[in-house]
């Protein structure tokens, strides 16, 4: 189990509010490979698509995706 830990800034500039998330993991089998950054703007719907390996051929598996940033889907 390889542990990892980020921090989520998230800057408001027309009423000057800023919110900072530290953001701890445990990552299992199989680990990350890689990065994605995405630039959104607020009230601005962004649709990315992320290609995921199923790790259990065979063997349909659904994602979960959960944060406590408010209005968050995934």
């Amino acid at each position: 189990m390889e542990q990892t830990r980020a921090r989520l800034d998230i800057k408001i500039p027309k009423t000057n509010e800023e919110f900072i998330y530290d953001l701890y993991g445990f990552g299992e089998e199989p680990l990350s490979k890689g990065n994605i950054t995405l630039d959104c703007r607020a009230r601005k719907p962004k649709d990315y698509t992320l290609q995921i390996t199923n790790p259990y051929r065979g063997k349909k598996l659904q994602y979960l995706v959960k944060s406590d940033i408010p209005n968050f889907k995934g």
